[in-house]
């Protein structure tokens, strides 16, 4: 892709997800009404090294393509013995954005890892008040 970041979406709810995988927008009942979501992320402990690193650069290389002929997003992120892969779409027939994450230990020998994940929303519609959850 040769854009900052893809979009995903169903007529109802439009979700902006940036080259690094995170999806920094997202807008329900209509596209540009409410910005519901500022961000939601993906990251990793990896305790044999003790890093705290997100699925992002420089701790990843990251490439972003859409699956053939949909609007499903695909970013998937490399480094030395590990992989991942987040798929984000929206349902076609309920608004909601799904993320998906796959990691794949390349290394040698087996590994712990602890997988978190932060988001900051707001259910509120006009209130722009957003909570922060990792």
């Amino acid at each position: 892709m040769n854009s900052d970041f893809g979009v995903i979406g169903n007529g109802e709810m439009l979700a902006k997800v940036r080259v690094d995988g995170a999806v920094t927008e997202a807008f329900y009942p209509s596209i540009g009404f409410f910005r519901h979501l500022l961000q939601s992320q993906f990251g990793v402990y990896l305790p044999d090294t003790q890093e705290c690193v997100w699925f992002a650069p420089p701790e990843f290389e990251v490439e972003q393509t859409y699956l053939q002929d949909t609007n499903v997003l695909q970013t998937t992120y490399s480094r030395p013995g590990l992989s991942a892969r987040v798929v984000d779409f929206v349902h076609p027939e309920i608004s909601g954005v799904v993320r998906t994450l796959e990691v794949h230990n390349f290394s040698e020998e087996p590994r712990a890892l602890h997988l978190f994940h932060t988001e900051a929303s707001s259910v509120a519609d006009h209130k722009g008040e957003f909570g922060y959850n990792v």
